[in-house]
């Protein structure tokens, strides 16, 4: 506590030395005083400071001492401040209001100037009472329960309500040490745009108020739980029609909101492992009452049947009052076809190597040729006069297992284990659809040639006993457009059932 006996002895010090320097000095300081300078511009009367460590500014005589004091009385000092030398500006900063201390006060602000009479001031204001920290007014909440955060009056309850004289919908209970939160929780169908009022009470009496606007999440309306659901329909494919392509896609009509359980299985079923890949992501209907999914097929017959289901966020079924998941009936079933799109067929491809009418010595033959560049490439070996459609002496031989066709044109296989004879090689090429079928297959000319041991034994069969070897002993060749027609059904075969032991060598679907 300072007390004016304390302050006037130390202005007094200046004063001395004033008139030590002459009187021209001290006439012309004291001449710029004048009666009634002295103004207190903050707090202003009436107000409301925005902190309870308030400050006291004004403008007064230049140099003179200033001390602010809780009243007339001029006891209790709060603060001293001496004003700026050419302006007159001070200011003053009071020792901070106790938290308990009651929102009404006054300040009482003396002027002295050495020679002069002391100038005062009486200004009476308002401390703040509360102070709200969080939420910022205005801003939205994540839940509508809303917690709210400030400083207030110790052991003072902290009332949190919609407005002005509602009910209360939380309470704080002001602590010795900040922040003191508290929460208040509006109803699930209020509006988003909402009020809080924060409203401390100490003993009985109101302490300051704040107003405080926030913004609630939407409003969200519980969903109903039905106890069933429409079946769904699906509207496409239709029922009985082809679509082309590797991929289906699907589309109905069932009840906004709800899960659309699709089950996609070929006619006749063979077994289960080959259902449809069920989607990704869930089908939920949209809020017109549509759903659509695209799903990855195998060219082939099957029929398609939807239910519905309500499943929640978590991703788990919604149950009835008897626990049981709301599940629709099955839609009406539909029945299509899928089809492979269609392949450009390939040139027939052309075997340049064994040459016709080589003689190609060793067991180990290496078969080259052209074609469509990407092509799926295949052969028959067999014996000259034979038929291509006999498999049982195909097992000595091995040939590669792909052949396709290069970007330059060409293609190159080999065969191994052939037994010294007359053959001919018949070759075509082909594509694979995704049921794994040969389709776009273009018959090449048949090539004669023969295989000659690397050392001729002495007593040397005439009629070849190896590969594909059908018992015909003729020697005319199966060449030309008529033996290749009758190739056709045999290479089908062979290049559907992509035998890995064979004569034949093919290129898997890519």
């Amino acid at each position: 506590m300072i007390t004016k006996f304390s302050w006037r002895r130390a202005v007094a010090v200046p004063a001395v030395v004033t008139l030590a320097l002459g009187g021209a000095l001290l006439s012309t300081t004291a001449a710029q005083a004048a009666q009634g300078d002295l103004l207190v511009s903050s707090p202003a009367t009436g107000t409301t400071t925005d902190s309870r460590t308030v400050t006291v500014t004004g403008s007064a005589t230049p140099g003179a001492a200033i001390e602010v004091f809780t009243d007339a009385t001029e006891t209790t000092s709060l603060g001293t401040a001496v004003t700026d030398a050419t302006s007159g500006a001070y200011t003053a900063a009071l020792t901070p209001y106790a938290d308990d201390a009651t929102p009404e006060q006054s300040v009482f602000v003396v002027e002295s100037f050495p020679d002069e009479a002391d100038e005062t001031a009486a200004v009476d204001f308002f401390l703040p009472n509360l102070d709200v920290t969080s939420p910022e007014p205005g801003a939205t909440s994540a839940s509508r329960t809303v917690e709210v955060t400030g400083t207030g009056i110790p052991t003072a309850t902290v009332n949190l309500s919609p407005s002005v004289g509602d009910a209360v919908i939380g309470q704080i209970r002001v602590g010795a040490d900040p922040p003191r939160t508290g929460s208040a929780t509006r109803p699930a169908d209020a509006t988003p745009e909402q009020t809080i009022t924060v409203d401390p009470v100490l003993g009985g009496s109101g302490r300051g108020q704040v107003v405080l606007p926030v913004v609630l999440p939407a409003v969200v309306t519980p969903p109903t739980t039905p106890v069933t659901l429409p079946a769904p329909v699906i509207t496409a494919p239709t029922q009985g029609s082809t679509v082309t392509g590797t991929e289906v896609t699907f589309e109905g009509t069932g009840t906004p909101g709800a899960d659309i359980g699709l089950l996609v299985a070929p006619t006749p079923a063979d077994d289960v492992s080959t259902l449809a890949d069920d989607p990704a992501a869930r089908i939920i209907v949209d809020q017109n009452g549509d759903w659509d999914v695209t799903l990855a097929l195998q060219p082939g017959t099957y029929s398609a049947v939807a239910f519905q289901a309500l499943v929640d966020d978590a991703g788990q079924p919604v149950v009835d009052e008897n626990g049981l998941p709301v599940l629709s009936d099955d839609s009406t079933p539909v029945d299509f076809t899928l089809e492979a799109a269609a392949v450009a067929p390939f040139a027939a491809p052309v075997v340049t190597s064994p040459a016709a009418g080589q003689a190609v010595v060793g067991s180990t033959l290496t078969v080259t040729g052209t074609g469509t560049p990407g092509a799926r490439v295949a052969f028959v070996l067999y014996a000259q006069g034979g038929q291509p459609a006999s498999s049982g002496p195909f097992e000595e031989a091995q040939a590669e297992s792909t052949i396709v066709v290069d970007a330059a044109g060409n293609w190159t296989s080999t065969v191994t284990g052939v037994r010294p004879g007359a053959y001919t090689i018949a070759p075509f090429s082909f594509a694979l659809n995704a049921a794994g079928e040969a389709t776009a297959v273009a018959l090449g000319v048949p090539v004669d040639f023969t295989v000659v041991a690397a050392v001729v034994p002495a007593a040397a069969p005439t009629t070849p006993t190896g590969l594909a070897y059908t018992g015909s002993e003729g020697t005319e060749t199966a060449a030309g457009i008529g033996a290749a027609a009758l190739l056709a059904g045999a290479l089908l075969l062979i290049a559907a059932r992509r035998r890995a032991k064979l004569a034949v060598a093919e290129t898997p679907a890519e």
